[in-house]
């Protein structure tokens, strides 16, 4: 694991939720982890009208390495929607679910895709 260094990005959000996502990257950013965030994605336009990332509700963070999958009763991939992996504890990237973004974001109202049932999307918070 190398240096961790501060940085800016650019999300559009809902008006409404702006402080609040400020106040969880705040929390991130000065939580002991110091998780890395490799990317990170808000608003984007989607066709499904019930999309959080349509309504700027919704960020996901490094995409690649939280998967969005189908899990069954046992915790096995039943299907891959998205990413490659998730392997927290292994991979700095990947979300810790007792980790401090899962922590900062509860925190702040929003609620984890790593809570869903059956399908776990690890990368996605949501303010509903």
């Amino acid at each position: 694991k190398g240096n961790k260094v501060a940085s800016t990005a650019t999300l559009t959000v809902y008006k409404e939720l702006t402080e609040p996502f400020k106040a969880v990257f705040q929390d991130i950013f000065e939580g002991e982890e110091k998780f890395p965030i490799k990317d990170v994605g808000s608003f984007s336009w989607r066709s499904n009208v019930n999309s959080e990332h349509r309504d700027g509700t919704a960020v996901d963070i490094n995409a690649n390495e939280n998967i969005h999958a189908l899990v069954d009763e046992e915790g096995n991939i039943t299907k891959l929607l998205s990413g490659s992996f998730w392997k927290p504890y292994e991979n700095q990237y990947s979300i810790p679910e007792d980790g401090d973004v899962v922590r900062a974001f509860k925190k702040h109202g929003f609620t984890w895709g790593g809570d869903w049932d059956p399908s776990k999307d690890y990368h996605h918070f949501e303010h509903k």
